[in-house]
């Protein structure tokens, strides 16, 4: 049976705990005034206990909210300016990785992906244990097709494109390079590379003698 990571990691958890005490604190005192102020004979005690149970159940509802538009934000200012998202907790699979252990890895990595298929990163990471590690070029393709579907970042489509340019020229498939390298010169037209890739692509098509897609 895969083993499968644990989908939080130790400073979400130490997070969610801070804002926990943060909201009991404070909510409890303003309730405490309120409370005061409507039921001034009241008994403090039960009323404590009864604000800090309500509070902590408030904060658990609070906080994947909380967390989760936090994530989005970081991803789109870090779309924005072509980085990559903050990432996620790979340290168990990066750990397997240094010790050799591939294709414990890729399976890790591939059970992160069926809970976050929308996860770029998760994606490329798997391409690139089965790409440059296990060289299971076929899976290695998959994932980085999955990982452009995923829509990532500036930098990750840089990175998804070079990665499957390696893949094709290595496996000789001809159609597919071509089809990469057009895809990098339209994201770098004016660079140095991008009128190489563009070369390249005349060159295929000259030794292939098929049609050029560069209009596209």
């Amino acid at each position: 049976m895969r083993k499968r990571l644990r989908d939080r990691n130790t400073d979400d958890q130490v997070e969610q705990l801070r804002f926990t005490v943060m909201v009991v604190l404070a909510g409890s005192f303003l309730l405490l005034v309120v409370e005061g102020i409507l039921w001034p004979n009241a008994r403090w005690l039960p009323l404590i206990l009864m604000n800090i149970v309500l509070l902590t159940a408030l904060s658990r509802v609070i906080w994947p909210i909380i967390d989760r538009g936090s994530h989005v934000l970081i991803n789109t200012l870090a779309g924005g300016s072509g980085g990559d998202p903050r990432a996620f907790g790979y340290s168990e699979v990066e750990s397997l990785v240094s010790r050799g252990q591939f294709a414990e890895a890729a399976d890790m990595y591939r059970a992160i992906a069926e809970d976050r298929p929308g996860d770029a990163d998760v994606w490329i990471r798997l391409g690139d244990v089965l790409g440059s590690f296990l060289k299971e070029t076929a899976g290695a393709v998959a994932a980085y097709r999955a990982a452009r579907r995923a829509t990532p970042t500036a930098g990750q489509a840089s990175r998804i494109t070079n990665s499957l340019i390696d893949l094709h020229r290595a496996a000789g498939d001809t159609i597919a390079l071509r089809e990469e390298l057009l895809r990098y010169a339209q994201l770098y037209p004016n660079a140095p590379a991008g009128r190489a890739a563009r070369e390249e692509v005349r060159r295929l098509v000259r030794e292939d003698h098929g049609p050029t897609h560069e209009g596209r």
